[in-house]
């Protein structure tokens, strides 16, 4: 059964080029960038706990929105989009709760 299964589910291709991990680079790069600086940001407009969310979403948040460009490169993009949205709400989340600890 193994050997079968092996035989018919054997993909020796990438889905994805050395450009789209270079755009996956990237996204992450500047998704980084960006969510530091809102965080920065609106720690200084009077909302810590926003700001707070938002630095520390840095890293997880732009690896989350990189995957469409790698790691999800050829899913169906309803696919897509409930990965990247169910994975961005709950690290919103799980950022919320840490920033009342």
């Amino acid at each position: 059964m193994t050997g079968r299964l092996q035989a018919i589910c054997q993909c020796t291709t990438l889905r994805y080029t050395k450009r789209d991990g270079l755009i996956g680079a990237a996204v992450m790069i500047g998704g980084t960038f960006a969510f530091l600086a809102l965080g920065i940001y609106a720690r200084r407009q009077g909302m810590p706990v926003t700001g707070e969310i938002l630095k520390s979403l840095a890293f997880p948040g732009s690896l989350t929105l990189s995957m469409p460009f790698m790691l999800l490169k050829g899913q169906p993009w309803k696919a897509q989009a409930v990965l990247i949205g169910g994975t961005l709400a709950m690290l919103v989340l799980i950022g919320y709760v840490a920033s009342l600890i």
